[in-house]
C-alpha cells in the first residue's frame, strides 16, 4: 500500500517536473520572440545583437555547452553556455559536421555520436570529444521544385536553395543527449535566424552606403525627421554637420575612383570615431558626409566640426603628397531653422560660405547668410533621396539638355523647356517671362513669352 502511496507522488512530481520544464521552455521561446522583435524595431538595426541574442538562446534552450552562427563560411559569433564571448579563430569545431549540413542542405541532428560511426570516426569530432551536436543550414529557397506538367518545358527544374550561413551547438558532457523537442527548438531558431538574415540584409542594403557603411541619404533624412520631432517633444535643440571633402572630384580624376573611394572611407572612419552612440552620420552626396547631433547646441556642434577638420588635416589619407581638408556648416534646430526642411539647406549655405572662407574651415548659419549666399548642393531638388522620383527628375533633366542641343526654333525651344519644368516640378501650369522687346518706343518690364498647362495646349492671354 504504502508504496502504491509513493509510486503515485513520484509520479505527481515527475509530471509536475514536466509541466516546469515546458513552461520553461515556451517562456524561453516568448522571451526569445519578444528580445527579437525589440531588436527589429530600434532606430539602428543591430545585427550582431540580434545573432548574439538567437545564439544564446539556442545553447539555453538545448542547454548545449558552446555553438557559433557562420556566414559566408566564416564564424562571426561565437559563445558558450554562460553567454562568454569565444573568438572564432580560437574556436574548434567538426568541419566534418558543417560540411555536410552544407553539402545535404538539411539539418544534422545526433544526439549520441557514439551511435553514428560515420561521424564518430571524424577526427575532428574525437579530438574534441563531442558527445551531442546538432547543426542547421541558413537557407532561403531560390527556386521551387518541379513545375506542373502544363508549365514544363524540356528538362524539369529541380530545387535550387542559397546557403546563408549555419548554426551549430554541440556538448561535451551532456546527459541526457539531445533530444527530439531540442530538435524542434533548434529548427524553429534557425529559421528565425534565417528570416532576420534575410530582413536585416534588404533593409541594411536599402538604407546603407555600400562604400563608407553610414546610412544613406533618404534613410539620413528619415533619422533628421525623427530628431526633431524628438527634439520638439522634449523642447531640446540639436544639430546639423554637413561636410565637404574638398578636391574629391580632382583627387578622382587624377589618381583614379579608388583612391578617391579610399579618401571617403578614411574621412568616414575619422567621423566614426569621433562620434557619441546617439550621434549619426549619414552619406549625403557624392563628397558630402551629414551629422546629425541631438541635444548638441551651436557651441558644440561648431567644437565637434573644427576637432573633425583638425583631425582629417593632420592625417596622411593620400598615398602621394599632398593633404585632404574637409570645411564644414553647421546649422542647429530649432534656432535656425523652424522647419527640419530648411536644417540641411541651411547648414549647406554656412557649408558655402566655409568653401569660400580662407582660413575658418566651419561655419554656422546665420541670417545673413539668407540673404546673400549660395549653396553647394547644385543639384538641390533634383535628388532627393527617393529612387523613383529621382530617376524622373534625371530623364527631365537630361531631355532638358538634349532640347537645348538640338531644337533650333527659338520659340518651340522655350515651349518645350517650360513643359519640362511642369512635369519636373508636378506643377499645374507655368509661365515663361522675358524682358520686353529693346525696341525704340517698347515698353519696359518683362513680358511673358510662353504660358502653358499640364497636358493641355497653351493658355489664352489673361
Amino acid at each position: 500500500m504504502s508504496q502504491n502511496i509513493f509510486d503515485e507522488m513520484k509520479g505527481e512530481l515527475d509530471a509536475l517536473k514536466a509541466d516546469e520544464e515546458s513552461r520553461r521552455e515556451a517562456t524561453g521561446q516568448w522571451s526569445l520572440l519578444y528580445d527579437l522583435s525589440d531588436l527589429l524595431n530600434s532606430r539602428h538595426l543591430d545585427l550582431a545583437r540580434i545573432f548574439e541574442t538567437i545564439l544564446d538562446r539556442a545553447i539555453s534552450l538545448t542547454r548545449a555547452d558552446r555553438g557559433f552562427l557562420m556566414l559566408d563560411g566564416e564564424i562571426r559569433h561565437a559563445r558558450d553556455r554562460q553567454g562568454k564571448h569565444l573568438a572564432p579563430d580560437d574556436f574548434e569545431f567538426s568541419r566534418t559536421v558543417v560540411d555536410g549540413v552544407v553539402a545535404r542542405e538539411d539539418l544534422l541532428f545526433i544526439p549520441n555520436i557514439a551511435a553514428a560511426p560515420r561521424v564518430a570516426s571524424s577526427q575532428s569530432v574525437h579530438a574534441l570529444n563531442i558527445r551531442s551536436v546538432m547543426c542547421a543550414p541558413l537557407k532561403v529557397m531560390v527556386r521551387s521544385g518541379p513545375l506542373p506538367p502544363a508549365d514544363r518545358r524540356r528538362h524539369r527544374p529541380g530545387e535550387l536553395n542559397r546557403i546563408l550561413g549555419v548554426v551549430y551547438v554541440d556538448s561535451e558532457r551532456r546527459t541526457p543527449p539531445f533530444s527530439e523537442d531540442d530538435l524542434y527548438i533548434f529548427r524553429a531558431l534557425a529559421n528565425q535566424a534565417t528570416t532576420v538574415l534575410l530582413m536585416a540584409t534588404q533593409y541594411q542594403e536599402s538604407t546603407t552606403d555600400a562604400l563608407t557603411n553610414f546610412p544613406n541619404r533618404r534613410q539620413f533624412e528619415r533619422i533628421l525627421e525623427d530628431e526633431a520631432r524628438l527634439s520638439s517633444k522634449n523642447g531640446v535643440p540639436f544639430s546639423v554637420l554637413l561636410l565637404d571633402i574638398e578636391g574629391l572630384s580632382s583627387i578622382n580624376e587624377r589618381y583614379g575612383h579608388a583612391a578617391g573611394d579610399r579618401v571617403l572611407q578614411a574621412v568616414a572612419e575619422i567621423v566614426r570615431a569621433s562620434l557619441r552612440s546617439s550621434d549619426v552620420a549619414g552619406r549625403y552626396g557624392g563628397d558630402k558626409i551629414g551629422l546629425v547631433l541631438p541635444e548638441t547646441d551651436p557651441a558644440g556642434a561648431v567644437t565637434l566640426g573644427r576637432r573633425l577638420a583638425a583631425q582629417v588635416a593632420d592625417s596622411h589619407l593620400l598615398e602621394r603628397p599632398g593633404r585632404v581638408q574637409i570645411r564644414i556648416g553647421a546649422a542647429s534646430y530649432p534656432g535656425d531653422a523652424d522647419n527640419v526642411r530648411d536644417l540641411i539647406p541651411r547648414a549647406d549655405q554656412a557649408l558655402f560660405r566655409a568653401k569660400t572662407a580662407r582660413e575658418e574651415r566651419v561655419e554656422t548659419w546665420t541670417k545673413r547668410l539668407a540673404r546673400s549666399t549660395g549653396r553647394t548642393d547644385r543639384l538641390a531638388g533634383i535628388l532627393t533621396g527617393e529612387p523613383g522620383r529621382d530617376y524622373r527628375n534625371i530623364l527631365m533633366l537630361l531631355e532638358s539638355i538634349n532640347a537645348v542641343n538640338s531644337e533650333l526654333d527659338l520659340e518651340k525651344l522655350l515651349v518645350r523647356v517650360v513643359d519640362i519644368m511642369i512635369e519636373l516640378t508636378r506643377a499645374e501650369r507655368g509661365i515663361l517671362l522675358l524682358s520686353g522687346d529693346e525696341r525704340a518706343g517698347a515698353a519696359p518690364g518683362l513680358r511673358r513669352r510662353v504660358a502653358r498647362a499640364r497636358g493641355r495646349p497653351a493658355l489664352a492671354p489673361p
